[in-house]
């Protein structure tokens, strides 16, 4: 059985980078696409470029199989494509630091899925804890196919992000996600604001500034279009100042009750 092979230099880190390594991959590159790939005993995702690419049997191999690493993806690609949920990407692949990225196959963010294809796409990419945010006169009777763990959180578009984040189903929400094993997934009924505010305080814990979780919140007016885009850019940054005003995110969520424990869990996780 042949074995697709992938020649990385990593562009970011000085220590390394006049050497080039050889990974493991899964044939989709070519040579100058940009990727994702861990890196040394704590396998940190960094950025790195294709020099080339190579198909062989084991025999052929350029190192030893067993001794590879495979890149994680290209850079850049989060983006879940499913047939009826419409906002589903990875917290992977965000940068935090001068050049760690977030783990991929950890969290992802998404309009709660309920179509059976896109929950079987899901449990095939490795999900097997789903969150729902979602409240109760959201849900259909018919809607039977994941037993969620359910955090419900206010649908009310009025909603300020400071009291989604202190609400109790945020609270819950983040114990069950840094108890999870394997992927999960936790969304509302569009992905945008109950789901973004946990994205943010997620990708904050690991270290990612506010301007790039800006990025990550902007990323649903794509996906689901919007109409409130001013209106739900002020409550961010609102949130935002609040947090600043407790001294991090670390702070902000030992003043609302999240125990250290589970912001320790969450901050290794994306990490």
């Amino acid at each position: 059985m042949p074995f697709d092979f992938a020649l990385l230099r990593f562009t970011e880190d000085e220590n390394i980078a006049e050497r080039v390594y050889w990974y493991l991959c899964d044939g989709d590159l070519s040579e100058g696409d940009r990727v994702l790939a861990p890196v040394g005993s704590h396998n940190r995702l960094q950025l790195a470029r294709v020099e080339k690419v190579l198909r062989a049997e084991e025999k052929g191999a350029p190192y030893q199989i067993s001794l590879l690493k495979r890149v994680t993806a290209k850079y850049g690609a989060r983006r879940i494509p499913l047939s009826f949920a419409k906002n589903c990407r990875e917290l992977g692949g965000i940068r935090y630091g001068e050049k760690f990225f977030t783990r991929y196959n950890v969290f992802l963010r998404s309009d709660f899925p309920t179509d059976r294809e896109d929950v079987k796409l899901l449990r095939n990419y490795g999900v097997n804890v789903f969150v729902d945010l979602r409240e109760e006169s959201e849900r259909k009777e018919e809607e039977s196919e994941i037993s969620p763990i359910q955090c419900p959180l206010s649908g009310d578009p009025q909603c300020d992000y400071r009291e989604l984040a202190e609400s109790e189903g945020t609270q819950r929400a983040l114990v069950e996600l840094a108890a999870a094993q394997g992927c999960a997934l936790f969304g509302c009924g569009a992905g945008k604001d109950r789901t973004g505010v946990i994205a943010a305080i997620l990708l904050l814990l690991a270290g990612a500034s506010d301007e790039r979780v800006k990025d990550d919140f902007c990323l649903s007016y794509r996906a689901v279009g919007e109409t409130r885009r001013e209106v739900r850019e002020r409550k961010l940054s609102s949130f935002f100042d609040a947090i600043g005003m407790r001294g991090g995110i670390e702070g902000y969520l030992a003043d609302i009750g999240v125990g250290a424990n589970t912001v320790i869990r969450l901050k290794q996780k994306l990490r």
